[in-house]
């Protein structure tokens, strides 16, 4: 497999507890549920979408940038069930440097059930194994604990602070770097 190939056909993961496959058009109301809950948006220092619109707006750029072979978008479902209750993506890829970053969210409701590290587990191993990625990105802003968390569980590198780089409610925040590198996950995986 190379970079390009998830262009061709969008991959599918199934784990122990999730199906993971591409977001669609009737997933609005389900990532809206996400994205309008201030909780969750103000830990990377956004504004929680106002409007099922806003959302559905969102989601079509999400499917354009697909296309467009800039970004790859996965909604997390429960196996055996098809609506949403969380979302990752890889996104700022750069195909002629085998990176790209991550992001990610999941609703309230399934917070602290390691189902983010689960999910992410399947894309990072895809990510270098099948899609042939060497390196994986994130920034989290400093206050968001449980992502650096999260992180850190998957095996990711804290590279260094991006000081007062987020403007949010009105104050500078900090955002860290983040990384693994696919021969930190092959030595990850001999253990």
């Amino acid at each position: 497999m190379s970079v390009h190939t998830p262009f061709k056909k969008f991959p599918e993961f199934t784990t122990e507890r999730l199906f993971l496959r591409m977001v669609k058009e009737t997933d609005t109301p389900y990532l809206f549920e996400i994205k309008a809950d201030e909780e969750i948006t103000a830990k990377y220092g956004r504004e929680p979408h106002a409007s099922i619109e806003q959302t559905s707006r969102w989601v079509d750029e999400i499917l354009k940038d697909y296309v467009e072979k800039k970004t790859l978008s996965w909604s997390i479902t429960l196996r055996g069930e098809d609506n949403p209750i969380g979302f990752f993506t890889l996104w700022n890829l750069d195909l002629d440097s085998y990176m790209a970053e991550l992001g990610y969210e999941l609703n309230r409701k399934y917070w602290r059930k390691g189902i983010m590290v689960e999910a992410l587990n399947a894309l990072i191993d895809w990510a270098f194994l099948e899609m042939g990625l060497n390196r994986i990105e994130a920034c989290p802003m400093k206050i968001n604990t449980p992502s650096i968390g999260i992180l850190e569980k998957l095996g990711f590198r804290y590279e260094g602070n991006l000081r007062e780089r987020i403007y949010f409610k009105g104050k500078f925040e900090d955002q860290l770097y983040y990384s693994i590198l696919k021969s930190d996950w092959e030595t990850r995986n001999k253990m």
